[in-house]
């Protein structure tokens, strides 16, 4: 497992993430595209998800880096949809 894929489990689990819209278009049963805020270590991110990618506000994903943030959203979403969180 990827450290960032840890510490998107990380801030699912503490809470530090919160859904604001997902889409009503399903891919696979999943919303296609959401959008919402995660509460990370070094300050509150706007972030979202569509099939155009991940996008974050983060230092890492400035620098074109994968991201803990945006995979925490998708990972909340789709906890939600399977009724787990």
């Amino acid at each position: 497992m990827k450290p960032t894929d840890k510490k998107a489990i990380g801030l699912v689990v503490e809470d530090k993430v919160t859904v604001t819209w997902r889409s009503e278009t399903l891919r696979d049963g999943v919303p296609e595209a959401a959008y919402g805020t995660v509460e990370g270590k070094h300050g509150l991110y706007a972030v979202s998800y569509s099939p155009a990618g991940r996008v974050c506000g983060c230092l890492a994903a400035a620098n074109g880096r994968d991201c803990s943030h945006g995979k925490a959203l998708e990972l909340l979403v789709l906890a939600e949809v399977e009724g787990i969180k």
